[in-house]
C-alpha cells in the first residue's frame, strides 16, 4: 500500500494542483467557491477545471486498500468467502448510486449526486481485483489460450460478439462518473474484455520478440501515458477547431482518431521526455526511479 500510495497519489495531488492552478490563471475561467474546489479536487474531475481524467489514480489506490485489507482479514477463511464479496460490493454500489446519490443531490447539490471519492467505482474496481486474483490463483500466469490458432480465433471472435451485444444492452457506461448501467453486466463485460486482451495479446506477441518488448515497454509506462491523455486532448482540440472540427472528442464515432492522436503524441513524450527527467518522473510516477 505504501508503494502504491506513492505511485498513484503523489502524481494525483501534483497534477490536480497544477491543473487547478492553470485554470485559475486563465482570465475567462470562472473559479467556484472554495468548498466546490475542495470537492472537485477530492473527486478528481469536474468544475472548476474540466475533467483531467486523473480520477483513476485515487480510484485504483482506494480499491487496492479495500482489496488488501479484506484479503488479509479473510486469508484463513474458505475460498468461497472471497466470492461473497463479489456479490456484496456490487450490491453496495447499487445502493450508493441510487438511494445515496439521490440523498446527496438533495442535501449537497454541487455534487450533482456524484458519490465522493467515487466510492461506487472504487468498490467495482476492488471487485475486479478480487476476481482477477482468484483467477490468478487457479490458472497461475499461464496463457489464456487453447494453443490452437483456429480455436483461439474462434473464441476471440465469439467473445467479441458477446461483448458488443452486452455493451449495447448495457448502454453508455462511464466508471469515472459512476454510470455503470447494470452493475452485473458491467462486471461481465469487464471479465470478457480482460480475456480478449490477454488472449489476443498472447497471439500477437507469440512469434515477435521485438513487438512484445515494445508492448511491455508501453505497459510499464501506461500510467504516465494515460495521465497525459487529457492534456493531449486540450492541445489537439483547438488545432482541429481551426479546421472546423469541433467537439470531436465527445463524439463516439471519433474514438479511433482520438486513440491514434493520443498514442502518437503521448507515447514518444513519455519515452523520450518524462523518462529522462527525474522531476517529471516524480510528477507522473511518484518516484524518481
Amino acid at each position: 500500500l505504501g508503494s502504491r500510495g506513492k505511485q498513484f497519489m503523489i502524481p494525483y495531488f501534483i497534477l490536480m494542483a497544477l491543473w487547478i492552478t492553470m485554470a485559475a490563471a486563465v482570465p475567462s475561467t470562472s473559479i467556484q467557491p472554495a468548498s466546490e474546489i475542495v470537492f472537485w479536487f477530492a473527486y478528481g474531475a469536474g468544475p472548476p477545471t474540466g475533467s483531467p481524467h486523473l480520477w483513476f489514480l485515487p480510484m485504483m489506490f482506494l480499491a487496492m486498500v479495500i482489496f488488501v485489507v479484506f484479503d488479509k482479514v479473510m486469508e484463513h477463511l474458505p475460498p468461497i468467502s472471497k466470492w461473497l464479496l463479489v456479490a456484496i460490493f456490487p450490491l453496495f454500489t447499487i445502493y450508493l448510486n441510487t438511494s445515496f446519490s439521490e440523498y446527496l443531490l438533495k442535501t449537497w447539490p454541487l455534487t450533482t449526486g456524484l458519490i465522493p471519492w467515487r466510492l461506487g467505482g472504487v468498490l467495482i474496481a476492488a471487485t475486479f481485483m478480487i476476481i482477477g486474483n482468484e483467477i490468478r490463483r487457479s490458472i497461475k500466469l499461464r496463457d489464456w489460450t487453447f494453443n490452437n490458432l483456429g480455436l483461439d480465433l474462434g473464441a476471440l471472435l465469439g467473445m467479441g460478439m458477446i461483448l458488443l451485444a452486452l455493451s449495447e444492452m448495457n448502454g453508455y457506461t462511464d466508471i469515472a462518473s459512476d454510470v455503470l448501467g447494470s452493475v452485473w453486466i458491467y462486471l461481465l463485460t469487464g471479465v470478457i474484455g480482460t480475456y480478449i486482451m490477454f488472449a489476443g495479446s498472447t497471439l500477437l506477441v507469440k512469434n515477435t520478440t521485438r513487438f512484445k518488448n515494445f508492448l511491455v515497454r508501453i505497459g510499464n509506462a501506461s500510467q504516465e501515458i494515460y495521465e497525459l491523455h487529457p492534456m493531449t486532448l486540450r492541445i489537439v482540440a483547438p488545432l482541429l477547431g481551426l479546421l472546423g472540427v469541433t467537439n470531436w472528442w465527445l463524439n463516439p464515432d471519433w474514438w479511433l482518431v482520438n486513440s491514434i492522436i493520443i498514442c502518437v503524441t503521448t507515447i514518444p513524450f513519455v519515452f523520450y521526455v518524462i523518462s529522462k527527467s527525474k522531476y517529471l518522473r516524480i510528477m507522473f510516477k511518484g518516484s524518481a526511479r
